[in-house]
């Protein structure tokens, strides 16, 4: 992680359908390292190109959780485009994760 804990992925080439996403974790669990690796596999394949990930470990920033209204982990924001949307779990079924986040 990076000197304030979070780590941010920023994939290059972006392209005019931007997203960003926000991912929080609870230390460096088995749970946060599969939500993790879930989470990149899905945005990598669907897409590609245009997302950002910011991964937030709370157990280093409770306020960023405080902040947020957070009580429950791993917790993915899409934050854009909106509306924003919150979806929890270790998001093994990427068809869900995409219908959940509203990506076709």
């Amino acid at each position: 992680m990076s000197k304030n804990n979070r780590l941010l992925v920023d994939v290059k080439n972006k392209t005019e359908k931007e997203y960003f996403f926000e991912l929080f974790i609870y230390k460096n669990t088995l749970l946060s390292k599969n939500a993790i690796n879930n989470v990149k596999l899905i945005l990598n394949k669907y897409l590609k190109n245009k997302f950002q990930l910011k991964i937030t470990d709370v157990d280093k920033l409770p306020e960023a959780a405080i902040k947020e209204d957070i009580l429950i982990m791993p917790i993915l924001i899409k934050r854009n485009p909106k509306p924003e949307i919150r979806i929890i779990g270790d998001f093994t079924n990427p068809k869900k994760v995409l219908k959940y986040l509203l990506i076709n």
